[in-house]
């Protein structure tokens, strides 16, 4: 039996592992090894709904944890500023502990938490806060100052790796409100 047992959504099965053909384990072994897991849950466990769709997310996730232009640091950074703007709880809880863990202070990541005034950031994390909120769920294009502030002062491949983070990360809270996954806080009635 798989390590996860507890459903995070009403709307799909649980997924376990050992009910997975061959090719299907091998997808999931791959997630939880990238993860260093022993069981998928929430968005990732209906993914597994279609394994191939799992994959491709993962390896999506992957290129952004081990092959891009970012540090922990700035790639958790824009993740839990995306994450909050989304309002993508079961995401945030995981993001958040990390983003401290990979040195983003607990003050910056509470102002995000709280959404503050982009004035009250931190000077340090004001461009990219500004630029990660700008971006989530965009309805037009990144205003061009915005772009070039950004461009001028984190280069080009950090920038086209922000872009599609952001990105991904809207991916991600697009398919937790889909799925109706659910973080533990929430069940237990507190949120962000």
């Amino acid at each position: 039996m798989s390590a996860l047992t507890t459903p995070a959504t009403d709307r799909f099965p649980f997924v376990r592992r050992e009910d997975l053909d061959a090719e299907a384990q091998v997808i999931w072994d791959k997630r939880c090894a990238q993860v260093n897991s022993t069981g998928l849950g929430g968005h990732f466990n209906v993914m597994m709904r279609a394994p191939k769709l799992c994959q491709a997310v993962s390896e999506l996730e992957g290129y952004f944890r081990f092959d891009s232009a970012h540090s922990k640091h700035d790639r958790e950074f824009i993740t839990i500023v995306v994450l909050r703007k989304a309002a993508a709880r079961y995401a945030w809880a995981r993001h958040e502990k990390q983003a401290i863990r990979d040195g983003v202070p607990a003050a910056v990541v509470e102002q995000i938490r709280m959404q503050a005034p982009l004035g009250e950031i931190p000077p340090a994390y004001r461009l990219i806060t500004e630029f990660a909120r700008a971006l989530t769920f965009a309805s037009e294009a990144l205003p061009r100052e915005l772009f070039n502030r950004v461009l001028q002062e984190k280069g080009e491949r950090w920038t086209l790796d922000a872009i599609a983070l952001v990105g991904h990360y809207s991916l991600v809270a697009t398919t937790i409100h889909g799925f109706g996954v659910r973080a533990r806080e929430e069940v237990d009635g507190r949120t962000f």
